[in-house]
């Protein structure tokens, strides 16, 4: 069931059940990113956190050619202050989607390049199909990547991966990106949408609990503070989910089955 949610000529967002699908929508120019389309990405993801009835976040490109080819580069040659755009926009669309609270999942087709690649890689997972490929151009383009980008690509691919993406300006096929911990997994074109619903379906009983884990893995890298300060919080989140109605009904849930099902003996 589709629950169209908002519209625009460069975003299109609808639910599909407590899936929230982004929908980068300028499949003329390969979904190229533009401010529009970055200020409306961020701003669909900042309100994700107040709304209890979303559960997960997809984003994909429109079409079948590309998630995003990168910067839309007729727009960078018209806005003044080009580099400062590139950097604000992507850093607020991406910081967005790395802070989510709701597991955030990248559906890719065709290329993934550059500032698209960027906005991937700040999902949780990203699913490819097997004509993807991915890329960061900025040699080619005499450019230096914006260093706290580079800074979490390299905590999610670690630094020989990063090297061979931003000192090389190697290209990845779908099954190198596989390899390379870029995607978690690759199907065909036609499979995509049903490996979405794989990656996004959350258990009634542990909704709470996904959104803690998120919580406590991104504190990792947040920090290398591992004082009495740091873990309090989020032995918190433990101890909330130990005293919460739903682990108890889920608990109760699982015993029953254990209870009723045939032992090894009988």
């Amino acid at each position: 069931m589709t629950d169209p949610v908002a519209s625009s000529a460069v975003l299109i967002t609808e639910r599909l059940g407590p899936r929230l699908r982004c929908i980068l929508n300028r499949p003329e120019s390969h979904n190229a990113l533009n401010p529009e389309l970055l200020d409306s990405m961020a701003t669909i993801i900042e309100s994700t956190a107040a709304a209890d009835d979303v559960l997960v976040v997809t984003i994909e490109g429109a079409g079948t050619r590309a998630f995003s080819a990168g910067f839309d580069i007729k727009v960078m040659a018209a806005v003044a202050g080009g580099p400062d755009w590139r950097r604000h926009a992507l850093q607020r669309a991406t910081n967005a989607v790395a802070s989510c609270p709701k597991p955030t999942v990248a559906l890719i087709r065709g290329f993934c390049f550059g500032a698209g690649f960027d906005l991937a890689m700040a999902c949780d997972f990203r699913l490819a199909t097997t004509e993807s490929r991915f890329a960061v151009p900025a040699i080619k383009l005499g450019t230096v990547y914006e260093p706290r980008s580079i800074e979490r690509i390299w905590n999610v691919l670690g630094p020989t991966v990063t090297k061979e993406l931003f000192m090389l300006g190697r290209e990845f096929s779908s099954s190198d990106a596989l390899r390379a911990g870029i995607v978690q997994e690759v199907v065909e074109a036609t499979n995509l949408q049903e490996a979405a619903d794989r990656w996004t379906t959350i258990p009634p009983g542990g909704v709470q609990a996904v959104f803690a884990h998120k919580r406590i893995i991104d504190a990792f890298g947040a920090t290398s503070d591992r004082s009495a300060e740091f873990w309090a919080p989020l032995d918190a989140l433990r101890q909330q989910s130990l005293e919460a109605k739903e682990r108890a009904a889920a608990v109760d849930a699982f015993t029953k089955r254990r209870s009723a099902a045939p032992s090894a003996e009988g």
